[in-house]
């Protein structure tokens, strides 16, 4: 009985460090929520030229701030209203821009504060924007079957040539091959256009009724998207290969947005699960109950969020450099009498260390 007592309380110490050790490994999650608007639902959020966070605020008609601090600044000024104001990103020029899902334009904001909207040529609600491998900005319209171009001076054209008949493209990533890669919702099917406006879609092997949202580009080149519809995260190389992640992601979580990290990880938001989720490279997932709508990786190099009305941060354990030593090189060659080094001499059965050289009538030891 006693070493069955040993071994219950063994047993109990071990599963403690267990949890201990499953606690520890949880990364530090903190929420902002002060100077945010009630109800503004933030939703895209973007790493700024400025050091700082930018967010839309989708309820409010609003562009918001917040510093790694957690200082919030909200901008409402020169945004139309019930524009909704969804995904943002920092442009070539300095400037943030983000898309209107309720309106057809794109806007343009300052780090000071300052807005523009851009209307003409744009003939659909703007859905998701990236920054272009060619100077230019790129969007979706998700609704007119469309991809647009937009000059950092406010010059719109639109490709719809090669898009499959409602098609609904939603989100869109510059890839690292020099083409935009974009989800299509309605078509099952992840896109790429060159900056001529050349269309491939690829299908195959992607889950049926995947409902495909947001996409983003990992450091080896491959893109990873989220299939809202079927709760699974896929990959895609530039050549067109899928492969899908599914175990360790709660069933009908319904994947939403998705980032790289700076630890090389993947991150993605589950719209109904309240909970953020993180796939390793080789596939591996694991689920962080915080309620997120957006998220991207800061200039700080930690994850970013926005949520029910707050942004918050997660803090990014970043692995170790391991660092490789130099083996130690020993020298057989002789070392010559060197002025201000230390020499050892002999004189019969006598053994000295002379600074230099050896003296008159001494040798130096070899």
């Amino acid at each position: 009985m006693a070493s069955r007592g040993r071994l219950a309380m063994v047993l109990s110490l071990s599963s403690l460090l267990i949890m201990a050790t499953a606690q520890a490994a949880s990364p530090k999650i903190t929420s902002y929520a002060a100077g945010i608007t009630a109800d503004s639902a933030p939703t895209g959020i973007s790493a700024g030229p400025d050091g700082n966070l930018w967010f839309t605020e989708s309820n409010a008609g609003a562009i918001g701030k917040i510093t790694p601090t957690g200082t919030v600044t909200e901008y409402t000024n020169g945004i139309s209203e019930a524009s909704s104001p969804t995904d943002i990103v920092a442009g070539p020029d300095g400037n943030l821009w983000f898309s209107e899902s309720s309106n057809e334009a794109v806007g343009k904001i300052t780090v000071d504060g300052v807005v523009t909207e851009y209307t003409n040529g744009i003939n659909g609600k703007v859905s998701g924007i990236t920054r272009g491998p060619d100077g230019n900005l790129w969007f979706t319209e998700i609704v007119d079957n469309a991809i647009g171009k937009i000059s950092t001076s406010g010059v719109v054209i639109e490709y719809t040539v090669g898009l499959s008949d409602g098609s609904g493209p939603n989100k869109i990533v510059a890839g690292k091959d020099g083409n935009l890669w974009f989800t299509e919702n309605g078509n099952n099917a992840i896109g790429k256009m060159t900056t001529d406006g050349v269309v491939t879609e690829f299908r195959t092997g992607i889950t049926d009724g995947a409902s495909l949202a947001g996409i983003t580009v990992d450091i080896d080149g491959n893109l990873w998207f989220a299939e809202n519809g079927t709760s699974i995260i896929g990959k895609i190389t530039t050549s067109g290969v899928v492969t899908e992640y599914a175990k360790g992601i709660t069933p009908n979580s319904a994947p939403s947005e998705i980032t790289t990290g700076a630890d090389g990880n993947i991150w993605f938001t589950e719209d109904n699960n309240s909970a953020i989720g993180q796939i390793s490279r080789a596939g591996v997932i694991t689920e962080y109950p915080v309620s997120a709508n957006g998220v991207t990786t800061g200039p700080d190099g930690n994850l970013w969020f926005t949520g029910d009305n707050v942004v918050g941060q997660i803090l990014i354990q970043l692995p170790t450099p391991v660092q490789t030593k130099k083996p130690t090189t020993v020298s057989t060659k002789k070392t010559a009498n060197v002025p201000g080094k230390k020499v050892v001499c002999i004189k019969g059965k006598q053994i000295k260390s002379y600074l230099g050289k050896c003296p008159t009538g001494w040798k130096k030891k070899t």
